[in-house]
């Protein structure tokens, strides 16, 4: 609903996520980027595949994912992204509005980014938070985690 308000670069980053103090220096004005994180079992969700370069090669939704896809090499998605104005109007926005005309309203906008970057519409650059402090909160159980992370 706001992509007519969007007339510049951004980050999208999700409402429920704690991250180190300086966990969005890394990203850079004006590209698609992705932060991830090296895979661990108790991390629940969207996979990516990265190739040596960091590019991001293939999200898997956590709908998608089974016996085929070997967990341990892959990364989880921290759901921190910085988007170009011209990949969110020209690919994005346009696709999103795809799913939602579809009458898929209760997707969730990594389908529409899992569909651009699979058909190498769009291109991420990842950026690896599997050296920093983060944490997902979506239940009491999570707040409880963060809470022994971040004190």
């Amino acid at each position: 609903m706001a992509k007519n308000l969007i007339n510049d670069n951004f980050l999208l980053i999700e409402g429920d996520i704690l991250t180190d103090e300086h966990a969005l220096d890394q990203f850079v004005d004006g590209k698609n980027q992705m932060a991830v994180s090296a895979y661990k079992p108790f991390m629940d969700g969207t996979v990516v595949t990265k190739s040596s370069s960091n590019k991001i090669e293939r999200i898997v939704l956590k709908s998608d994912i089974d016996s085929s896809i070997k967990l341990e090499e892959t990364y989880k998605t921290v759901n921190i992204y910085g988007i170009h104005k011209q990949t969110f109007h020209n690919h994005i926005a346009p696709e999103l509005k795809r799913i939602i005309d579809s009458g898929k309203v209760n997707s969730y906008y990594e389908q529409a980014f899992a569909k651009l970057v699979n058909a190498r519409e769009v291109n991420f650059e990842a950026i690896d938070y599997s050296n920093l402090k983060w944490y997902e909160v979506d239940n009491e159980e999570d707040l409880i985690e963060a809470e022994k992370i971040f004190g």
